[in-house]
């Protein structure tokens, strides 16, 4: 079977019989289907199909979903633990922070004018 169904009644002919269609075969002959009836095949057809099509391909998104998303996250996981180690090793915020609290706590940088 084809994508959408194509080739659903395609092969369906039975050896000496004329085709019923003249896209069907090699021979030339009348199609005794009024239009009406191949939109209706057709509809049929594309109606019937798609949904098989469409679970198949959700699940494979998913499916290629959460195997990406879980790679990405455990990189976010590498990455955030990475920064971790080098904030803790590097902290120049907090080392000033720290080294103005002392200071302050001294009296060194805001004295007190009238104490």
């Amino acid at each position: 079977m084809a994508s959408f169904g194509v080739q659903l009644g395609m092969s369906q002919l039975v050896s000496d019989a004329k085709p019923p269609c003249p896209f069907m075969g090699e021979a030339m002959s009348l199609c005794p289907m009024s239009v009406m009836d191949h939109i209706s095949s057709w509809k049929q057809m594309f109606s019937a199909l798609p949904t098989v099509e469409l679970l198949t391909v959700i699940l494979a998104t998913v499916i290629i979903a959460s195997f990406c998303l879980k790679k990405i996250a455990d990189g976010a996981a590498v990455r955030l633990a990475y920064w971790y180690h080098y904030y803790k090793k590097k902290r120049t915020l907090e080392k000033f922070f720290n080294y103005f609290n002392s200071l302050f706590s001294q009296g060194i940088l805001h004295p007190e004018l009238y104490a």
